[in-house]
Formats: C-alpha cells, structure tokens, sequence
C-alpha cells in the first residue's frame, strides 16, 4: 500500500544518513542514541530530513555547508544584525548551520509545505525556533532584501532564470551570494550570466568554485 511504501522509504533514508562532519561542525541524525550528550554544543546540527531535500551528505548541500562554514567560522565578519537568506531552504539544515555561526537574522524559504514544516521542526530540535523564520513562499515574491548572505541551493536553469530577483536581495557592499544545484558543465553559463547582471548593478565581485563529483557551487564575494 501507499502507506507501507512511504514508511518503508522514511526507514530506508535513515539507513543512508550517517554522522559527519566538516571542521568543527557536526551533522548528526536527530535519532541517533547518545544525541541528548552532545546537544548543549553550539556547533552540533541535528537533522531529521523527512521527506525533505537536505542531510547535508548530497553534493549540493554539503558544497554549501562547506562554502559558508569556510566563508564566516574563521572570520570577524558577523556582528549583530547580519542576516541571511536560504532559498529552497529544505530541511533547513544550512539556514540552522547560520544561526549557530551567529546570523541574527534568518529567512528559509521553499515552495514546498511539506519542507516548511520539516524545516521548523528541526530549528525546534536545534533549540533555535526564535531565531529563523520559515516561509513557503516564491522567491519573485521575497519584498525584503539587504542580505548579508544569500544562499540559492535549487538548479541552474533557475539560478539563471532569476539571477535579477537573487541580485537584487544582496546588500550592496560586502555581501556573499552562494549558488549550488549546478552540474560542472554548467558552471561557466552561470558565472558568465551571474557576473554579467552584478556588474550592471554596479558591484563588483570575486568568484570562488568548488566541485564535488559532478556538482559545483560557487561562491560571489561583492565588496
């Protein structure tokens, strides 16, 4: 039946999510025993993905971790206030990973309710309810922008089709726009298309590339 089915692929991804972790940061199963030991620290992530897009172990989502761990861990660049917006937010695991990196201000959104609502449970689990707002909503229709960060993990095809209304959600001097959901061919088109429409608005920007398998992120550092 449809049921089974569904509860034998909600056992089958907790089969596939094992611990990891990058620098001094953890991403563990909320279901793993011997979780209550760890939680009071501030750079464990617990992560229930549901049926929602977002362990952290799919090359997109881990390129993204990586990139904002790398970008903010080691720096001076938050202070208060700062925020961040994580487009196709998922399970929520990178808009949680930001508040424990010291974001004050936190904005996830996805189209999908089903994502939304595995997204605030885990912000629940992660002790940070009042510190990150989820909304299902589409990204055309975001009115708020100034973001310190701005991640956008979906697809190039939609990186590209809304590369104004990202741009236009980024503050204008020292801001960082992190794309993922780009296969390595695709790279080139991206940054070409991305470089393009910041130069028209008047920013300037230096590119970083990561690759892991056939996926790619980037990362624009606009000073």
């Amino acid at each position: 039946s449809e049921t089974n089915l569904e509860d034998d692929w909600k056992e089958a991804y907790k089969l596939h999510f094992k611990p990891w972790h990058y620098k001094d940061f953890k991403f563990v199963p909320s279901w793993e025993k011997g979780i209550s030991n760890i939680e009071s620290s501030n750079l464990i992530v617990s992560i229930d993905p549901g049926m929602a897009f977002g362990t952290g172990t799919h090359e997109t989502t881990r390129l993204c971790l990586e990139l904002l761990i790398d970008q903010y861990s080691l720096t001076n660049e938050i202070s208060p206030n700062l925020s961040l917006i994580d487009i196709g937010c998922g399970s929520g695991i990178l808009a949680i990973t930001a508040a424990k990196l010291g974001f004050q201000k936190i904005l996830g959104i996805d189209n999908d309710s089903d994502a939304i609502e595995n997204a605030l449970l885990n912000s629940k689990k992660n002790s940070l309810s009042n510190s990150i707002i989820f909304k299902q909503i589409e990204l055309a229709k975001v009115t708020d922008s100034d973001y310190q960060c701005v991640i956008a993990n979906i697809q190039a095809d939609v990186l590209l089709l809304n590369s104004s209304v990202i741009i236009n959600l980024l503050r204008q001097q020292n801001s960082i726009l992190i794309l993922s959901g780009i296969l390595n061919y695709e790279v080139a088109h991206v940054v070409k298309a991305y470089q393009k429409d910041l130069t028209t608005c008047g920013l300037n920007c230096k590119v970083v590339e990561k690759s892991l398998g056939e996926w790619s992120a980037l990362l624009f550092s606009i000073k």
